[in-house]
């Protein structure tokens, strides 16, 4: 991302690349890093009435299928999910920008949507139908507070699932960003192609 887009470094300590419209900001991994990193920057990187979020990463998938799922079957690793519901620790926001990230579009953005649960440590047992990660939910309630959550974005990549040891894990999650990159570019500048249109 930060090569294919030019992006360069902000100052020391931030995590934040930049060029032009576009900012990155790397959380750092797990709720609390992401919120410690939210917490430093304070309000100076809000989102404006014409700016969103994307928050991009890995998640682990629920162990079966709901309404929510348009498609049958559990989605595979390597699938990009738009996320249209977040909930952490009896929290539940409903991100109103889903429709930003329709999986009949074509091409398509994501490969389909779903709901995802924001945990504090890597999930093994998948007791619910969603997927799960551990940032999503500290930047919602982040923007939330804020007044600013109808400006996030979430896209997960699946990584693993029931069964699946979360160090290994996290090394298959590694290998599949290496080779979605196209695929995570292709993201990034279909939404910013889909809202400058709008």
């Amino acid at each position: 991302m930060i090569d294919h887009f030019g992006l360069t470094g902000g100052p020391a300590g931030r995590n934040i690349y930049t060029r032009d419209n576009l900012r990155l900001l790397l959380t750092g991994q797990g709720g609390a890093h992401c919120s410690a990193t939210l917490g430093r920057l304070g309000d100076t990187m809000l989102p404006g009435d014409d700016e969103y979020w994307l928050n991009f990463g890995v998640a682990g998938c629920g162990a079966s299928v709901t309404a929510d799922w348009p498609a049958s079957g559990l989605p595979a690793p390597g699938e990009l999910v738009g996320i249209t519901r977040i909930r952490r620790d009896g929290d539940e926001w409903r991100l109103d920008t889903a429709p930003l990230l329709p999986p009949v579009a074509v091409p398509a953005l994501v490969d389909r949507i779903a709901r995802l649960v924001s945990v504090a440590q890597p999930e093994r047992d998948f007791p619910e139908p969603a997927l799960y990660d551990m940032e999503a939910g500290a930047i919602a309630r982040f923007l939330h507070q804020r007044g600013r959550l109808n400006r996030l974005l979430v896209v997960k990549l699946v990584a693993d699932g029931p069964g699946d040891d979360p160090v290994g894990a996290k090394v298959i999650g590694r290998h599949l960003l290496d080779r979605n990159r196209a695929r995570i570019v292709s993201l990034v500048t279909g939404l910013q192609q889909t809202l400058n249109a709008g």
